[in-house]
Protein backbone atom coordinates (compact mmCIF):
# COMPACT_ATOMS: atom_id res chain seq x y z
CA UNK A 1 0.00 0.00 0.00
CA UNK A 2 1.71 3.22 -1.10
CA UNK A 3 2.56 5.74 1.88
CA UNK A 4 0.02 8.34 -0.19
CA UNK A 5 -2.90 5.83 0.99
CA UNK A 6 -1.70 4.99 4.60
CA UNK A 7 -1.47 9.36 4.81
CA UNK A 8 -5.02 9.28 3.74
CA UNK A 9 -5.99 6.41 5.96
CA UNK A 10 -4.51 8.16 9.13
CA UNK A 11 -6.69 11.03 8.08
CA UNK A 12 -9.54 9.07 8.58
CA UNK A 13 -9.43 6.82 11.02
CA UNK A 14 -6.59 8.93 13.60
CA UNK A 15 -7.23 10.32 16.80
CA UNK A 16 -6.95 13.82 15.64
CA UNK A 17 -6.75 14.96 11.93
CA UNK A 18 -2.72 16.44 12.27
CA UNK A 19 -1.10 17.75 9.47
CA UNK A 20 0.71 14.48 7.96
CA UNK A 21 4.72 15.02 7.36
CA UNK A 22 5.68 16.37 4.30
CA UNK A 23 2.59 18.88 3.96
CA UNK A 24 2.92 22.57 3.38
CA UNK A 25 1.58 25.01 5.87
CA UNK A 26 0.33 28.29 3.80
CA UNK A 27 -1.17 31.66 5.12
CA UNK A 28 -4.56 31.51 4.01
CA UNK A 29 -6.85 35.31 3.73
CA UNK A 30 -9.48 34.59 6.23
CA UNK A 31 -11.77 35.95 4.00
CA UNK A 32 -12.26 33.02 1.77
CA UNK A 33 -13.02 30.75 3.99
CA UNK A 34 -16.14 28.98 4.88
CA UNK A 35 -17.37 26.86 7.92
CA UNK A 36 -18.46 23.14 6.64
CA UNK A 37 -22.48 22.72 6.90
CA UNK A 38 -23.85 21.63 10.01
CA UNK A 39 -20.77 22.19 11.97
CA UNK A 40 -22.02 20.08 15.21
CA UNK A 41 -19.74 21.32 18.06
CA UNK A 42 -20.36 25.11 20.10
CA UNK A 43 -17.39 27.32 19.85
CA UNK A 44 -15.49 27.83 23.24
CA UNK A 45 -16.36 30.26 25.77
CA UNK A 46 -15.13 31.28 29.40
CA UNK A 47 -12.03 30.12 30.00
CA UNK A 48 -11.05 28.11 27.28
CA UNK A 49 -11.91 30.95 24.92
CA UNK A 50 -9.56 33.23 27.14
CA UNK A 51 -6.42 31.31 27.60
CA UNK A 52 -6.81 30.16 23.49
CA UNK A 53 -7.34 33.73 22.86
CA UNK A 54 -3.96 34.89 24.78
CA UNK A 55 -1.91 32.37 24.03
CA UNK A 56 -2.79 33.25 19.75
CA UNK A 57 -2.42 37.10 20.23
CA UNK A 58 1.02 36.15 22.07
CA UNK A 59 1.98 33.60 19.93
CA UNK A 60 0.02 33.27 17.00
CA UNK A 61 -1.56 30.26 15.62
CA UNK A 62 0.42 27.58 16.27
CA UNK A 63 -1.41 24.61 15.29
CA UNK A 64 -2.45 25.07 11.57
CA UNK A 65 -6.10 24.77 11.05
CA UNK A 66 -7.08 22.51 8.32
CA UNK A 67 -8.95 22.97 4.90
CA UNK A 68 -10.19 21.76 1.82
CA UNK A 69 -9.70 23.51 -1.83
CA UNK A 70 -13.19 23.67 -3.13
CA UNK A 71 -13.34 24.29 -6.99
CA UNK A 72 -14.00 27.87 -6.85
CA UNK A 73 -11.02 28.82 -5.28
CA UNK A 74 -12.39 29.27 -1.53
CA UNK A 75 -11.56 26.87 1.09
CA UNK A 76 -13.97 24.96 3.25
CA UNK A 77 -12.84 24.69 7.33
CA UNK A 78 -12.72 21.05 8.42
CA UNK A 79 -10.44 21.69 12.23
CA UNK A 80 -10.00 24.37 14.02
CA UNK A 81 -13.01 26.72 14.28
CA UNK A 82 -11.62 27.86 18.09
CA UNK A 83 -8.13 28.77 16.90
CA UNK A 84 -9.91 30.67 13.86
CA UNK A 85 -12.35 32.66 15.61
CA UNK A 86 -9.39 33.62 17.97
CA UNK A 87 -7.66 34.24 15.06
CA UNK A 88 -10.27 36.62 13.75
CA UNK A 89 -10.50 39.04 17.10
CA UNK A 90 -7.05 39.09 17.66
CA UNK A 91 -7.19 41.06 14.28
CA UNK A 92 -5.30 38.58 12.01
CA UNK A 93 -6.12 38.38 8.45
CA UNK A 94 -4.45 35.42 7.26
CA UNK A 95 -4.56 31.93 9.17
CA UNK A 96 -1.78 29.29 8.83
CA UNK A 97 -3.62 26.56 7.13
CA UNK A 98 -2.73 22.62 5.59
CA UNK A 99 -4.94 22.85 2.36
CA UNK A 100 -6.40 19.73 1.41
CA UNK A 101 -7.90 18.43 -2.16
CA UNK A 102 -9.79 15.68 -3.72
CA UNK A 103 -11.88 15.58 -0.10
CA UNK A 104 -15.27 14.25 -0.18
CA UNK A 105 -17.81 15.34 2.42
CA UNK A 106 -17.61 11.93 3.73
CA UNK A 107 -14.32 12.37 4.30
CA UNK A 108 -14.60 15.83 5.61
CA UNK A 109 -17.28 14.88 7.82
CA UNK A 110 -15.27 11.82 9.30
CA UNK A 111 -12.29 15.03 10.20
CA UNK A 112 -14.25 17.04 11.80
CA UNK A 113 -15.86 14.65 14.51
CA UNK A 114 -12.38 13.43 14.79
CA UNK A 115 -10.87 16.90 15.30
CA UNK A 116 -12.57 17.06 18.83
CA UNK A 117 -12.25 13.53 20.38
CA UNK A 118 -9.27 15.28 22.42
CA UNK A 119 -12.26 16.58 24.22
CA UNK A 120 -13.67 13.75 26.06
CA UNK A 121 -17.80 13.22 25.55
CA UNK A 122 -18.58 14.64 29.25
CA UNK A 123 -17.02 17.36 27.92
CA UNK A 124 -19.98 18.03 24.95
CA UNK A 125 -23.55 19.52 25.10
CA UNK A 126 -25.84 16.61 24.50
CA UNK A 127 -26.81 18.71 21.33
CA UNK A 128 -22.70 18.47 20.51
CA UNK A 129 -23.03 14.81 21.17
CA UNK A 130 -26.13 14.71 18.94
CA UNK A 131 -25.16 15.77 15.87
CA UNK A 132 -21.43 14.36 16.16
CA UNK A 133 -22.61 10.96 16.01
CA UNK A 134 -24.92 12.03 13.36
CA UNK A 135 -22.43 13.56 11.33
CA UNK A 136 -19.90 10.71 12.11
CA UNK A 137 -22.11 7.96 10.73
CA UNK A 138 -23.10 9.82 7.91
CA UNK A 139 -19.45 10.06 7.00
CA UNK A 140 -18.67 6.40 7.49
CA UNK A 141 -21.94 5.72 5.62
CA UNK A 142 -20.80 8.24 2.50
CA UNK A 143 -17.24 7.12 2.79
CA UNK A 144 -18.04 3.65 2.80
CA UNK A 145 -19.48 3.99 -0.38
CA UNK A 146 -17.07 5.54 -1.55
CA UNK A 147 -14.60 2.84 -0.76
CA UNK A 148 -16.79 0.26 -2.49
CA UNK A 149 -15.92 1.69 -5.80
CA UNK A 150 -12.32 0.76 -5.32
CA UNK A 151 -10.58 -2.94 -4.88
CA UNK A 152 -8.88 -2.22 -2.05
CA UNK A 153 -9.15 -5.51 -0.13
CA UNK A 154 -6.63 -7.15 -2.65
CA UNK A 155 -3.87 -4.53 -1.57
CA UNK A 156 -4.86 -5.05 2.48
CA UNK A 157 -4.32 -8.55 2.33
CA UNK A 158 -0.64 -8.06 0.91
CA UNK A 159 0.16 -5.48 3.70
CA UNK A 160 3.47 -6.58 4.84
CA UNK A 161 4.56 -4.03 8.17
CA UNK A 162 2.88 -3.65 11.13
CA UNK A 163 1.49 -0.36 10.59
CA UNK A 164 0.02 -1.56 7.03
CA UNK A 165 -1.93 -4.26 9.33
CA UNK A 166 -3.34 -1.75 11.73
CA UNK A 167 -4.69 0.14 9.21
CA UNK A 168 -5.64 -2.84 6.81
CA UNK A 169 -7.17 -4.27 10.03
CA UNK A 170 -9.53 -0.96 10.17
CA UNK A 171 -10.42 -0.48 7.34
CA UNK A 172 -11.22 -4.19 5.91
CA UNK A 173 -13.48 -3.77 9.02
CA UNK A 174 -15.12 -0.82 7.67
CA UNK A 175 -15.28 -2.33 4.15
CA UNK A 176 -17.38 -4.46 5.58
CA UNK A 177 -19.77 -2.51 7.15
CA UNK A 178 -18.88 -3.20 10.61
CA UNK A 179 -19.07 0.99 11.69
CA UNK A 180 -22.40 0.97 12.32
CA UNK A 181 -24.36 2.37 15.17
CA UNK A 182 -23.39 -0.50 17.31
CA UNK A 183 -19.35 0.00 16.39
CA UNK A 184 -19.54 3.75 17.04
CA UNK A 185 -21.24 3.00 20.40
CA UNK A 186 -18.66 0.75 21.63
CA UNK A 187 -15.97 2.77 20.42
CA UNK A 188 -17.01 5.46 22.08
CA UNK A 189 -17.95 3.64 25.15
CA UNK A 190 -21.28 4.03 25.30
CA UNK A 191 -24.71 1.83 24.45
CA UNK A 192 -26.19 1.53 21.07
CA UNK A 193 -29.63 3.04 22.82
CA UNK A 194 -27.76 5.86 24.08
CA UNK A 195 -26.33 6.73 20.64
CA UNK A 196 -29.76 6.40 18.96
CA UNK A 197 -31.20 8.53 22.03
CA UNK A 198 -28.71 11.39 21.23
CA UNK A 199 -28.96 11.37 17.28
CA UNK A 200 -32.83 11.80 18.12
CA UNK A 201 -32.10 15.00 19.75
CA UNK A 202 -31.32 16.27 15.90
CA UNK A 203 -35.02 16.18 15.36
CA UNK A 204 -35.30 18.51 18.26
CA UNK A 205 -36.66 22.28 17.58
CA UNK A 206 -33.69 24.98 18.79
CA UNK A 207 -35.55 25.78 21.52
CA UNK A 208 -36.28 22.71 22.95
CA UNK A 209 -32.63 21.27 22.38
CA UNK A 210 -31.68 24.56 24.32
CA UNK A 211 -33.70 23.38 27.36
CA UNK A 212 -31.79 20.20 27.21
CA UNK A 213 -28.60 21.59 26.79
CA UNK A 214 -28.96 23.50 29.77
CA UNK A 215 -30.40 20.61 31.56
CA UNK A 216 -33.80 22.12 32.54
CA UNK A 217 -35.42 19.20 30.22
CA UNK A 218 -34.11 15.70 30.62
CA UNK A 219 -32.62 13.51 27.80
CA UNK A 220 -35.01 10.84 27.98
CA UNK A 221 -37.79 13.00 28.68
CA UNK A 222 -37.08 14.80 25.25
CA UNK A 223 -36.80 11.99 22.83
CA UNK A 224 -40.48 11.17 22.73
CA UNK A 225 -40.83 14.77 21.64
CA UNK A 226 -39.16 14.68 19.03
CA UNK A 227 -41.48 12.62 17.09
CA UNK A 228 -43.88 15.44 17.68
CA UNK A 229 -44.02 18.24 14.76
CA UNK A 230 -42.25 21.61 14.72
CA UNK A 231 -45.10 23.69 15.53
CA UNK A 232 -46.10 21.27 18.25
CA UNK A 233 -42.66 21.27 20.34
CA UNK A 234 -42.39 24.98 19.80
CA UNK A 235 -45.89 25.28 21.49
CA UNK A 236 -44.55 23.12 23.82
CA UNK A 237 -41.21 24.83 24.62
CA UNK A 238 -43.49 28.18 25.12
CA UNK A 239 -45.79 26.10 27.53
CA UNK A 240 -42.47 25.19 29.39
CA UNK A 241 -40.79 28.38 29.72
CA UNK A 242 -43.98 30.71 30.36
CA UNK A 243 -46.16 28.37 31.66
CA UNK A 244 -43.99 26.95 34.04
CA UNK A 245 -45.82 23.61 32.69
CA UNK A 246 -43.37 20.53 33.55
CA UNK A 247 -43.21 17.39 31.29
CA UNK A 248 -42.10 14.20 32.62
CA UNK A 249 -41.64 10.79 30.29
CA UNK A 250 -45.51 10.15 30.97
CA UNK A 251 -46.78 13.37 29.48
CA UNK A 252 -44.04 12.96 26.82
CA UNK A 253 -44.82 9.31 25.96
CA UNK A 254 -48.79 10.33 25.40
CA UNK A 255 -47.96 13.36 24.07
CA UNK A 256 -46.33 11.02 21.45
CA UNK A 257 -48.88 8.64 21.70
CA UNK A 258 -51.74 11.39 20.70
CA UNK A 259 -49.72 12.67 17.76
CA UNK A 260 -49.25 9.06 16.13
CA UNK A 261 -53.53 8.70 16.56
CA UNK A 262 -53.76 12.22 14.80
CA UNK A 263 -55.38 13.28 18.30
CA UNK A 264 -53.13 15.54 19.28
CA UNK A 265 -54.31 19.48 18.80
CA UNK A 266 -53.32 22.30 21.30
CA UNK A 267 -56.35 21.09 23.73
CA UNK A 268 -54.90 17.76 23.67
CA UNK A 269 -51.39 19.16 24.16
CA UNK A 270 -52.99 21.50 27.62
CA UNK A 271 -54.46 18.67 28.85
CA UNK A 272 -51.56 16.44 28.91
CA UNK A 273 -49.97 19.09 30.57
CA UNK A 274 -52.04 20.27 32.96
CA UNK A 275 -52.66 16.44 34.16
CA UNK A 276 -56.06 16.30 33.05
CA UNK A 277 -56.07 14.01 30.45
CA UNK A 278 -53.59 11.77 32.00
CA UNK A 279 -54.57 8.05 32.67
CA UNK A 280 -56.33 7.72 36.46
CA UNK A 281 -53.68 5.61 38.65
CA UNK A 282 -55.57 3.38 40.78
CA UNK A 283 -54.52 3.81 44.71
CA UNK A 284 -52.16 1.75 46.18
CA UNK A 285 -53.69 -0.46 49.29
CA UNK A 286 -51.78 0.55 52.95
CA UNK A 287 -49.87 -2.27 54.08
CA UNK A 288 -50.33 -2.72 57.53
CA UNK A 289 -48.41 -4.57 60.37
CA UNK A 290 -49.45 -5.70 63.26
CA UNK A 291 -47.15 -5.46 66.48
CA UNK A 292 -46.21 -8.28 67.86
CA UNK A 293 -48.12 -6.77 71.22
CA UNK A 294 -51.11 -7.71 69.34
CA UNK A 295 -49.98 -10.99 67.73
CA UNK A 296 -48.96 -12.33 71.47
CA UNK A 297 -52.34 -11.11 73.08
CA UNK A 298 -54.80 -13.01 70.33
CA UNK A 299 -52.73 -16.06 69.20
CA UNK A 300 -51.13 -18.85 70.60
CA UNK A 301 -47.16 -19.44 70.44
CA UNK A 302 -47.19 -22.18 67.18
CA UNK A 303 -49.76 -20.65 64.94
CA UNK A 304 -48.70 -20.67 61.49
CA UNK A 305 -49.00 -17.36 59.26
CA UNK A 306 -51.37 -19.02 57.26
CA UNK A 307 -53.73 -19.94 60.76
CA UNK A 308 -53.46 -16.18 61.78
CA UNK A 309 -54.55 -14.92 58.44
CA UNK A 310 -57.84 -17.06 58.61
CA UNK A 311 -58.56 -15.73 61.61
CA UNK A 312 -58.01 -12.16 60.92
CA UNK A 313 -60.33 -12.45 58.05
CA UNK A 314 -63.10 -14.63 59.76
CA UNK A 315 -62.87 -11.54 62.61
CA UNK A 316 -62.91 -8.83 60.01
CA UNK A 317 -65.81 -10.61 58.30
CA UNK A 318 -67.52 -10.66 61.21
CA UNK A 319 -66.35 -7.04 62.31
CA UNK A 320 -67.95 -5.44 59.23
CA UNK A 321 -71.19 -7.72 59.05
CA UNK A 322 -72.59 -7.03 62.26
CA UNK A 323 -71.35 -3.02 61.71
CA UNK A 324 -73.64 -3.37 58.31
CA UNK A 325 -76.85 -5.08 60.23
CA UNK A 326 -76.56 -2.06 63.45
CA UNK A 327 -76.46 0.78 60.43
CA UNK A 328 -79.71 -0.70 59.49
CA UNK A 329 -82.63 0.97 60.50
Amino acid sequence: MSERKLKRLDALFGEEPQPVSGEQVVMVDDALIDEFPGHPYKLYTGKRYTDLLESIQELGVITPVILRREENGRYTLLAGYNRRRCNQVAGNKQIPAVVRQGISDGEAKLIITHSNRQRGLDELLPSEKAFAFKMELEGLKETRKQLQKVDLITQLESAVNADEQAVSGQLFKFEQGEFTRDSLAEHYGLKPTEIQRLIRLTHLCPELLELVDDAKLPVYVAVPITYLPADTQLLLYHRITQGGCKVDIEKAELLKAKHKSGELTEEVVDGILSGQLLPSKTPKRTAVKIKPTVLKKYFQKGESAKEIENTIAAALEFYFSNRQEQSQP
